[in-house]
């Protein structure tokens, strides 16, 4: 950082909080003792303070786009982003243009070389990463989705053809509100870009303009998906280093075709009598075949579980801990964890029924394996 923008950063501490010790730092290494048990914090003087919940006491509020210039935007789009030319927008330093004054970037992506498969896409500060994310709803069996799922696409699909009655169209709209069916598309299905962009002194539309010249132009759509994946790819590295496959043009179907092996093994294991067998054929498929463990686990918390879930992880809890070993980022994998675990425990519909398995969920899974 250049001195200005030390002194910017250093004058907002400041303002925050006048009396706070600030301490200059290269890549945060501070010893322990400067932050542990400094005893610095005190209420009576926090109270004191000017700025002290002065919004809820005086109803003002100074919105970010004026107090800091900060603002945001969402990017949508229904066409997949061409490797090269999103690359050429995000991952080069420094960036062109108005996306030049993104802080900060995330969110699920259709890029042209992985059809089959989200990519998931942060960018904070300078860095720019694209990492492999779930399948597509589309590209899994329908007989694999969620219950329900495909009569809700279905209602959709007859209001969008003009074939639905009003009541029909009512009651989808309800569902939509947390659906991701209504972002479906007859052609793509889910296949999507959904990109929340945050910036400083940010022009949003020239920003929004530039992502659009990403995508794969009206010709490049008409080419179809075998074109799209024979497309270069600047992502194909580092996606290979994060077990997302290597030779996208060949791997990504067949990568696809092991996922839903997998998820097809699983719901039977989770759904019925686990055995040893059934677990392990799941775990080579893990091992041997790159499919992502952190999305065999979500999918766990997300579907598979049923109100009897701390009997059916102590069963499943040989594979649980065979897929957490054989993660490339152990500590990514515990998130996901907690993550499907509070999911599952707070999800609508079932009141404080499933939030009382909480404690019960987290020593199952923390159990140590028997010796």
């Amino acid at each position: 950082m250049t001195e200005t923008q030390l002194g910017a950063v250093e004058a907002f501490l400041r303002k925050s909080n006048p009396t706070a010790e600030v301490v200059r730092t290269e890549h945060s290494v501070l010893a322990p003792v400067a932050l542990l048990g400094t005893a610095r914090f005190s209420m009576d003087k926090a109270e004191a303070h000017p700025q002290w919940l002065k919004e809820a006491r005086e109803h003002e509020h100074t919105p970010e786009t004026l107090e800091y210039g900060i603002s945001s935007f969402i990017f949508r789009a229904k066409r997949p982003f061409h490797p090269e030319r999103l690359y050429a927008a995000l991952g080069q330093r420094p960036r062109e243009g108005a996306l030049g004054a993104l802080l900060r970037l995330k969110g699920f992506t259709w890029l042209a070389t992985r059809p089959d498969q989200q990519v998931h896409a942060a960018l904070a500060g300078t860095q720019f990463t694209m990492a492999p994310g779930p399948p597509w709803l589309a590209a899994i069996p329908r007989h694999l989705w969620p219950e329900g799922l495909a009569d809700q696409l279905q209602a959709e699909e007859a209001v969008e053809a003009g074939e639905a009655g009003e009541a029909e169209e009512a009651e989808l709209e309800r569902d939509q509100t947390s659906s991701r069916v209504s972002m479906w598309n007859a052609e793509h299905g889910d296949r999507r870009t959904e990109l929340v962009c945050i910036g400083r002194e940010l022009d949003g539309e020239a920003a929004q303009e530039q992502l659009e010249a990403c995508l794969l132009t009206t010709d490049e759509m008409v080419d179809g998906t075998e074109s799209w994946r024979a497309l270069a790819d600047p992502f194909a590295p580092a996606w290979a280093a994060m077990g997302g496959g290597g030779a996208h043009e060949h791997s990504a179907a067949e990568g696809i075709e092991k996922q839903v092996e997998a998820i097809e093994q699983l719901t039977s294991a989770m759904t019925s009598c686990a055995t040893e067998a059934s677990l392990r054929g799941i775990l080579e498929l893990v091992t041997d075949h790159g499919v992502p463990t952190d999305d065999l686990i979500s999918l766990i918390f997300g579907t598979l579980l049923s109100e009897g879930a701390v009997k059916q992880i102590k069963e499943c809890a040989w594979l649980l801990r065979g897929l957490f070993d054989a993660s490339t980022d152990k500590r990514r994998t515990q998130q996901v964890v907690l993550k499907g675990v509070t999911s599952f425990v707070t999800k609508a519909g079932h009141g404080e029924a499933r939030l009382k398995k909480t404690p019960a969920l987290l020593m199952v899974l923390c159990a140590e394996a028997p010796s």
